[in-house]
């Protein structure tokens, strides 16, 4: 799946449950939701999601979760 494609379904996602004029896109005002993988999912192909470690997950701009590995300090 390409990076436009991947875009087009978060979008469309926000917007399926009202959510589409804050969320669903990284722009000033929006959640910023956001997982960080150690792969790059369009580089590797359509399996990666199943088998990618998530590193760092923001929601609404805030770190939620970061991996032991990568934390800072």
């Amino acid at each position: 799946m390409s990076a436009r494609r991947a875009g087009e379904h978060v979008r469309h996602a926000a917007a399926s449950v009202g959510d589409g004029a804050w969320r669903g896109r990284l722009a000033p005002g929006s959640a910023a939701d956001v997982a960080v993988l150690d792969t790059d999912p369009f580089a590797e192909g359509s399996a990666a999601p199943l088998t990618s470690r998530v590193l760092t997950t923001v929601v609404a701009g805030r770190v939620v979760f970061a991996d032991a590995e990568v934390r800072p300090g």
